[in-house]
């Protein structure tokens, strides 16, 4: 059942950089705020509606005065399984089709649609009503239903589109089973039986990063979840993202958070603090 909550922030708030496993949606319902996107700087006001893709750095601030938003979390795995397009060669799901069509974030005004389907997720959450995880999902994929029909109007889903969407799932796939181990790209690129090269050309195409970066950010982002899920120690939980050398761990961490995990650990438990 994914989270949904309705949050306040006073100035001064900042929550540096993180990452999540899933999707991630604001409506700003007063004042406002600001985002940094996997580097592009966002100042959001009242009215704004953004959803953030999964394993995208980003940060959240208010300056000055208040915020208010709803705010919803949501597991992609959820819509894995419902199609958008299927024919007798390929069939794209419609969690793959937002994550090729989205370059990381999607913004636009709220309007009368996108405000009811948000306000009703989250009403329908506070007052955990009979088959309220039914009726929530199904809220849900209107909204990302919503979103692909504005994101895809000028890239149709074509079999190439379901060629390479094929490869980047399988990759992705890939990435989240054997994180904890060493990573090749070579040994992804035999699998699927095409080059290297070609894996990792397509891969920036369709993700705008490069494959390296995308396994640095998923092995961090598996470590702030083991910092918000359990008191292991910082040179374990390396261990357990697959890097054998803590230091390694402790730089790639500053270079993708801007911070260490020492910090970020105080950060996180601050933060429960005032959730």
């Amino acid at each position: 059942f994914p989270a949904h909550v309705y949050k306040k922030r006073t100035a001064p708030y900042f929550f540096g950089k993180h990452i999540h496993t899933s999707f991630e949606v604001y409506l700003i319902t007063s004042g406002h705020c600001r985002m940094n996107i996997n580097g592009t700087d966002l100042i959001c006001d009242k009215n704004d509606f953004i959803m953030i893709l999964p394993n995208t750095v980003h940060s959240f601030e208010v300056p000055e005065d208040e915020c208010e938003f709803l705010h919803i979390h949501f597991n992609p795995d959820i819509f894995s399984h419902i199609l958008v397009k299927k024919t007798s060669e390929f069939s794209i799901s419609l969690t793959d089709a937002l994550l090729f069509h989205c370059n990381f974030y999607y913004r636009q005004p709220s309007n009368i649609l996108l405000f009811n389907l948000v306000t009703s997720i989250v009403g329908i959450y506070k007052r955990n009503e009979n088959f309220a995880c039914v009726s929530t999902n199904l809220h849900l994929a209107q909204l990302m239903l919503y979103i692909l029909e504005q994101v895809s109007k000028n890239s149709p889903l074509t079999s190439n589109v379901h060629a390479q969407n094929h490869y980047i799932a399988y990759t992705l796939q890939y990435i989240s089973e054997h994180y904890q181990t060493k990573l090749l790209v070579s040994d992804i690129a035999e699998t699927l039986n095409i080059s290297s090269r070609y894996l990792s050309k397509i891969f920036s195409q369709h993700m705008h990063l490069t494959l390296a970066n995308y396994i640095n950010i998923y092995r961090i982002n598996q470590a702030i979840h083991l910092m918000e899920t359990t008191n292991l120690p910082l040179v374990d939980i390396a261990l357990a993202i697959g890097l054998k050398d803590s230091q390694h761990f402790s730089r790639l961490f500053v270079k993708i958070i801007n911070t260490t995990p020492g910090k970020y650990r105080k950060l996180i438990q601050s933060n429960k603090t005032l959730s």
